[in-house]
């Protein structure tokens, strides 16, 4: 490993970076115009990642309705005195709303001080989808409050991961411009598609605990027993919160057992599949982006949740992802997307589809132990 690697990494360690805790740094920013009551889920929800998946230091959420004529200043003093813009723009730039939002994006980074890995942040900059009227209009309010308590779990089961990284995450995954290939950190197929695998889980776990679903006068069974059409209320929120139930898992494993199958689109599963398309990953235009929460599924019903989630991120600094990989999983990753491609080539969809799809009937704390990790260079 590069010296400077492992230097950052021993540092980070030492600070505990790595390891999760009950009252976590965190810096949470609302706009002028955000209600009391989604201010309100937001926290909730942020209690909820922590008792799931651990409180990690530096995460910073920014939450606003993209309105230039606010001047946001809790948002933007909060960022300020972070060093967003002493570190992140030109030297003497005036702090505004404008540059914040001008730069919206999860997850994204940005540095509180000079050394970017030590002095680094997750930072969620984040305008609301409340705020695009496509967006309402295909999901309703409701819907779109649940897409956004989805999207915040995915974006903060990233920033876990990249905690455990202990700087080591090169290009943000394997690919050919990696630093240290291939252990760049992870391949790309595996940080999105486990943290698609915790939204609709966690989600449906404390699916009654929020201000929207309180409002709404409807229970998660409720919501997915409804046979309902569109342009229905209870229609659009079904198809919101889809990832933890109704049809959607059923949906996605045909379509990819038919694009993998003769004749199809995606026919070859590989290394490929370990960076971005924007990293040169060609194969991913072929399968698509989300064949990767299926190859993540599949993982995980080979072997365990923990193992698939917990166990190969816990030695991944050690040994490096391969070597981590191979140790908890007993196969190569070569060997695990040859076995991935020939179980889906030849799937027999009469037989209907595999239970190992959905996620599983326990509580995502119950059945992924993130508590239990100890990651880097600890002993």
């Amino acid at each position: 490993m590069p010296k400077e690697f492992l230097e950052d990494g021993l540092w980070l360690a030492n600070e505990g970076r790595n390891i999760p805790k009950r009252d976590p740094d965190f810096h949470i920013f609302f706009g002028d115009t955000v209600t009391p009551e989604w201010r309100g889920d937001v926290l909730r929800m942020m209690d909820i990642l922590i008792d799931n998946l651990g409180g990690y230091d530096r995460w910073v959420l920014a939450s606003y309705n993209p309105d230039d004529s606010f001047q946001n200043r809790e948002l933007v003093d909060g960022l300020d005195g972070l060093g967003y813009f002493e570190y992140n723009f030109e030297p003497g730039v005036t702090p505004d709303f404008s540059l914040v939002n001008g730069r919206a994006g999860c997850l994204i980074d940005f540095s509180g001080g000079p050394n970017p890995v030590r002095d680094g942040y997750s930072f969620c900059n984040d305008r609301l989808a409340t705020s695009n009227p496509d967006t309402l209009d295909f999901y309703g309010l409701e819907g779109t409050q649940y897409q956004m308590l989805s999207g915040l779990i995915h974006e903060y089961h990233h920033h876990v991961q990249k905690a455990h990284m202990l700087g080591k995450e090169g290009s943000a995954g394997n690919g050919p411009d990696a630093p240290i290939p291939p252990d760049g950190f992870a391949p790309a197929w595996w940080m999105e598609g486990s943290a698609n695998l915790s939204p609709g889980w966690i989600l449906r776990d404390h699916f009654d605990e929020f201000d929207v679903t309180k409002k709404s006068g409807l229970g998660y069974d409720e919501i997915v027993a409804s046979k309902e059409d569109w342009p229905s209320q209870i229609f659009k929120t079904k198809n919101a919160i889809s990832g933890s139930c109704c049809g959607w898992f059923e949906i996605e494993f045909v379509a990819y057992v038919e694009r993998m199958q003769s004749g199809g689109t995606c026919t070859e599963v590989d290394a490929r599949q370990e960076w971005y398309p924007w990293q040169g990953g060609e194969n991913t235009e072929e399968c698509d982006i989300d064949h990767w929460h299926l190859m993540a599924r599949y993982l995980m019903h080979i072997t365990s949740p923990d193992i698939a989630m917990v166990s190969i991120l816990e030695d991944a600094w050690r040994l490096g992802w391969h070597g981590s990989f191979k140790k908890h999983v007993g196969m190569t990753m070569d060997v695990f997307y040859d076995e991935y491609e020939d179980f889906m080539k030849n799937y027999d969809l009469s037989a209907g589809v595999p239970d190992w799809i959905y996620p599983p009937e326990t509580p995502f704390k119950d059945t992924v132990n993130f508590w239990s990790i100890k990651s880097g260079p600890q002993e």
